[in-house]
């Protein structure tokens, strides 16, 4: 318990820093106060719920505070776990009535599985939501679920055993801090389903029993469906490999490794894929970072061959060092990077002026290239030096400003179109969701 508090508050304190690099906060607020006023219809104990005076009272602290988080509130906290843990006894019972389906041999009915699917997506889509962490056992009944739609598992090969016993050891836990009234019924070999229905429609997670209000919080279906980019993907791993003409030197041994790996193995570990989103992360970066030091020789040539004009005019040489600011953020806020060293001193770099001089774009440059050069040996391709960018022909032509200018604007536009590629060939799952689903894991991924 003292575990997932802590998670969760260094969680919400990065993701809101996120939002504050991403010029959302607005949106957020809107969205706290949206959940907000639906609280109380959100089944849960009555004792729980929120007097008028204390609904305005915390609306009014989300209006005020920018960085408020929504389950600070001691009743919303405690509700959001009990509900969490309500949730996870439902997981089970969905998963009990899988295996009676199979162990009985009879014939998995696909309308079942896609209610199965969307009552458990709504349970990750309120926690997506409110950026909240959601039980194991909910995300290993939904991911089953998942598989079995899309054809990625047999019957058989479900992990029955050891995802039931997940999910009980949860319920227990559960059950201790009084968060379940008691503990869930073992396995029989009958139906679940009318117990399944009965709760999803005491919880408002089954369709025709909740309001429309709730499609808010219900919308993010497709997101909750984190293992769907990498089924569906046809091009798999291929298609976050950088284009030759952007990284020459670029080899695909190790996330061609990693998506190996995870391929053969998430059936038995679903959190395998953490691996390979991990591994996508790291080589967003490494083109990033390789982008970035290819801009900044650029312009190390350019004070070179023409120190006197830009010294004259700072300004110009601001607006050239800042021609990739935008995809620079776009990129931290996606990876989730933007409130982290290093990423974060250099996007600073850019946004407050820090560089001021040819000695300065030396020192940003050599501490960006050695955050390239740590990723290179991660992925087994060759080092770089100042020189091996310097000898790129593009670079040692005669300096002009318009040249160097659209030049600058050329390297943004590939870093550009290839992060465009990395995000739809990811989508719709996205590293917050992925956060949340990390959560889970006790090991450094």
């Amino acid at each position: 318990m003292v575990r997932e508090i802590i998670l969760q508050s260094v969680y919400f304190l990065a993701f809101f820093y996120q939002l504050n690099c991403q010029s959302s906060l607005t949106r957020q607020q809107e969205r706290n106060a949206y959940f907000l006023n639906l609280i109380n219809d959100i089944p849960g104990p009555e004792y729980l719920l929120l007097t008028d005076y204390e609904l305005q009272d915390v609306l009014k602290i989300n209006e005020m505070n920018e960085t408020f988080l929504i389950c600070n509130n001691t009743n919303i906290k405690y509700k959001m776990w009990k509900l969490r843990c309500k949730y996870t006894e439902l997981s089970l019972y969905i998963m009990y009535h899988m295996k009676f389906v199979i162990i009985n041999r009879n014939v998995i009915n696909s309308k079942e599985l896609k209610k199965f699917k969307d009552i458990l997506h709504r349970m990750i889509s309120i926690f997506y939501y409110t950026f909240s962490h959601i039980k194991e056992g909910i995300w290993l009944t939904s991911i089953t679920i998942n598989a079995l739609i899309d054809r990625k598992i047999s019957p058989q090969e479900i992990k029955f055993d050891y995802i039931t016993f997940k999910i009980t050891e949860i319920c227990r836990i559960c059950f201790k801090y009084n968060n379940l009234p008691y503990l869930p019924e073992l396995y029989k070999n009958n139906s679940y389903l009318s117990t399944i229905y009965e709760i999803s429609k005491q919880l408002k997670l089954y369709s025709g029993y909740y309001p429309n209000t709730f499609n808010e919080i219900y919308q993010y279906e497709d997101v909750s469906h984190i293992y769907s980019f990498f089924w569906d993907n046809i091009q798999r791993f291929e298609i976050f490999i950088p284009p030759t003409t952007m990284f020459p030197t670029y080899d695909k041994t190790h996330i061609k490794k990693i998506y190996d790996r995870v391929r053969n193995s998430w059936k038995n570990d679903y959190f395998e894929l953490l691996f390979y989103t991990k591994a996508i992360k790291k080589n967003l970066l490494l083109v990033t970072y390789y982008s970035l030091v290819r801009h900044s020789i650029y312009l190390i040539d350019c004070f070179i061959k023409d120190i006197n004009s830009i010294n004259s005019n700072s300004e110009y040489f601001f607006k050239l060092f800042k021609i990739p600011l935008n995809i620079i953020n776009e990129i931290g806020v996606f990876t989730d990077e933007t409130f982290y060293s290093p990423f974060q001193n250099f996007l600073n770099y850019m946004k407050n002026d820090r560089i001021i001089n040819l000695d300065n774009l030396i020192k940003y440059t050599s501490k960006v290239l050695d955050c390239l050069n740590t990723l290179a040996i991660n992925f087994n391709i060759p080092t770089f030096d100042f020189n091996s960018f310097r000898n790129d022909a593009s670079i040692v032509n005669p300096f002009n400003h318009s040249i160097a200018e659209n030049q600058l604007n050329l390297f943004t536009i590939e870093l550009q179109k290839y992060f465009e590629c990395v995000k739809i060939s990811m989508a719709p799952v996205d590293f917050t969701i992925l956060k949340i689903f990390m959560l889970n894991v006790n090991i450094e991924r």
